[in-house]
């Protein structure tokens, strides 16, 4: 995550906090790495010159999006952008599609998570 992401990241968590968020739900796109969804807080790019930037699709964290099925009230949805094509479910043989999760993005998804 670069410095200006993080210092968004923290102005964001500092406003949100007080209005009941209380779960983190952690997703991918199903899409190719520079694809962002309205569907998230924050998207995490993995295309090339973008590799784990974090794209604010709201200001408002308290903001209720749609990235989980009856479970969006008071939580905030983070995505990584990849996993075109992933076949879910297939245990230790886990197919991540043609655009698997990068290291750069797994990183920043982790640290994002941390400040929140």
């Amino acid at each position: 995550m670069n410095a200006a992401d993080k210092a968004q990241l923290i102005e964001y968590a500092k406003m949100a906090k007080n209005k009941g968020l209380n779960r983190i739900y952690l997703h991918w796109t199903a899409g190719y790495y520079g694809q962002v969804f309205d569907d998230y807080h924050a998207c995490i790019r993995g295309d090339e010159g973008h590799n784990g930037e974090v794209y604010f699709m709201t200001d408002d964290f308290a903001e209720k999006k749609n990235h989980t099925w009856k479970r969006n009230t008071n939580a905030i949805g983070l995505s990584l952008c990849c996993c075109v094509g992933a076949i879910a479910n297939q245990g230790y043989n886990a197919d991540f599609g043609k655009c698997p999760p990068t290291t750069e993005q797994i990183e920043s998804m982790a640290q994002t998570v941390a400040v929140l």
